[in-house]
């Protein structure tokens, strides 16, 4: 089965009702017990076979054999805790963000100058008669990104900073290119930046980065110590403009309220969904183990693989 594949799968069933904790811990911890039996069993043979001992192992097959078989158990052992990882990694992620919106409610309700009534912990913020609201809280973070492709079209060194660059990238609006400024100068080449296709993140609150003001995020994939950083290159034949998919949610268009994450609730949709970004064993995108794709396919990074993504 292909990586890509059990990580999909992963995220569509994580966490199951009613699976406790304890149990999923229980179940880590046989895990990384077959793990370290299955090393124990190759050291052995790694040292009968450094003695001369035998050719041959048990029912006769060759030691040669019999120490593939092994690496083999350990290799799918390791892919067993590392999808478990991920998926612990989710469901904690679940946890924090139920916390999140009785945090939003209460906070709401301060703003407002109304009590906080211990009823009231747990329940959607109430909409205002008039105001025009942003989404109810159990809307899923990644629904209320614009995630399109784009095009970037020159790359040029920030005057003020020798780490970024400000480039122009076509993202399919009416009014022409974006002004979007990246930290990427120390990672990628200039002429490896002009004329890529990269996934933009566009309805971000624009920033002032050192006088010049960012009006999007170009997505890259970065290994854990932000040594290696590479582009997230959408599938060959993408159209510029066109919004990214995700395989539960379909097309990722957000709501009218959210063209713009502006207010200090908007701004924690990011942070949430930054969390859960990787690529997967193929180095292609995901979102909880689900894939982003364009109308082409999948996108992906040249040589990355499983590490975060943003």
């Amino acid at each position: 089965m292909k990586a890509h594949s059990q990580l999909s799968s992963m995220g569509r069933s994580v966490a199951p009702e009613g699976l406790e904790k304890e149990e999923r811990e229980l179940e880590v911890n046989r895990a990384l017990a077959e793990t370290l039996q299955s090393f124990n069993d190759a050291m052995v043979g790694i040292m009968q076979g450094a003695s001369g001992e035998g050719t041959a192992v048990g029912d006769g097959k060759s030691k040669s054999k019999h120490d593939d078989e092994l690496v083999e158990k350990m290799n799918a052992t390791i892919s067993r805790i590392d999808e478990m990882i991920l998926e612990e990694k989710a469901q904690n992620q679940r946890e924090m963000e139920e916390m999140m919106k009785e945090v939003d409610m209460a906070s709401s309700q301060l703003d407002a100058g109304k009590p906080i009534k211990a009823a009231d912990i747990g329940k959607p913020a109430k909409a205002a008669g008039s105001a025009t609201q942003e989404p109810a809280y159990d809307v899923e973070p990644i629904t209320r990104l614009d995630l399109r492709v784009g095009k970037i079209l020159s790359c040029e060194a920030h005057p003020e900073g020798d780490t970024l660059y400000v480039e122009k990238i076509d993202v399919g609006d009416a009014q022409g290119p974006r002004t979007i400024i990246s930290g990427l100068a120390k990672h990628i080449p200039v002429e490896e930046m002009v004329g890529k296709m990269v996934a933009v993140v566009c309805n971000l609150k624009p920033a002032k980065m050192r006088g010049i003001e960012s009006f999007g995020m170009v997505l890259c994939g970065s290994d854990a110590d932000h040594n290696k950083v590479e582009l997230l290159e959408p599938a060959q034949g993408s159209v510029v403009g066109e919004r990214l998919s995700l395989e539960s949610f379909g097309v990722l268009e957000p709501a009218a309220e959210d063209r713009v994450l502006k207010s200090k609730s908007q701004q924690r949709v990011w942070p949430k969904v930054a969390l859960d970004l990787l690529l997967d064993k193929e180095g292609q995108a995901t979102y909880r183990g689900q894939l982003f794709t364009t109308s082409q396919g999948p996108l992906r990074c040249a040589s990355l693989s499983m590490c975060a993504l943003g």
